[in-house]
């Protein structure tokens, strides 16, 4: 709240990246993982993530298999 950080936040450069980009983004938290097996993504760890796709609020992700 009290930070002089005037740049722009993660959210911000997803936005402007789906502006050219329709594929969603998957935001990691520090200590997260994604496991790939036989055609299912698995978000690892303890820690939620954020889904970030075009034209859409973001939404939090529990740990566990996503579907996109």
């Amino acid at each position: 709240m009290n930070s002089t950080h005037k740049g722009e936040t993660r959210e911000t450069r997803i936005q402007e990246f789906h502006q050219l980009n329709s594929q969603p983004v998957v935001g990691l938290r520090e200590g997260s993982w994604l496991k790939v097996s036989q055609g299912e993504i698995e978000l690892e760890g303890t820690l939620t993530a954020r889904l970030f796709r075009p034209n859409m609020d973001a939404v939090e992700l529990d740990p566990g298999l996503i579907n996109f």
